[in-house]
């Protein structure tokens, strides 16, 4: 197992991108995103991003494959984003919520205007999700 941080607009990120629509996310790979891939043999088997916004970043699209799950991928690659000292929030399935505690992250009330509105979103089309911080 590998991990790589993907160079946007080269051939790794549309190999991320392939993965992500199988793993049925729709957010894609943005060019504020910082992209990380966990690689078994040359498949993409994990990937996740950290979107940077002004004054905070905000960790997105964790996802590992059915197949190689509970081996420590997903908290390998959420522990190489978190290594920059920035703010970071996510909003996760509430059923992460633990998950994302053991990294250090906190349920908040108060967000940034550009993630209230991506949380109502989530919560409006009825998908579950807590918002959380790590200072």
């Amino acid at each position: 197992m590998h991990f790589i941080e993907l160079n946007l607009g080269g051939v790794c990120c549309s190999e991320v991108e392939v993965f992500y629509q199988q793993q049925n996310y729709g957010g894609g790979v943005q060019c504020n995103e910082r992209v990380l891939a966990a690689y078994h043999q040359q498949e993409v088997v994990g990937a996740a991003k950290l979107e940077q916004c002004e004054g905070f970043s905000v960790l997105r699209g964790v996802y590992v494959d059915q197949a190689f799950q509970g081996q420590g991928i997903g908290r390998k690659l959420i522990t190489l984003l978190l290594a920059s000292p920035a703010t970071v929030y996510c909003l996760p399935k509430r059923h992460l919520q633990k998950y994302y505690q053991s990294f250090g992250f906190e349920c908040v009330d108060a967000l940034p205007d550009q993630l209230r509105e991506r949380i109502n979103q989530y919560l409006g089309a009825g998908i579950d999700v807590v918002a959380m911080r790590k200072p």
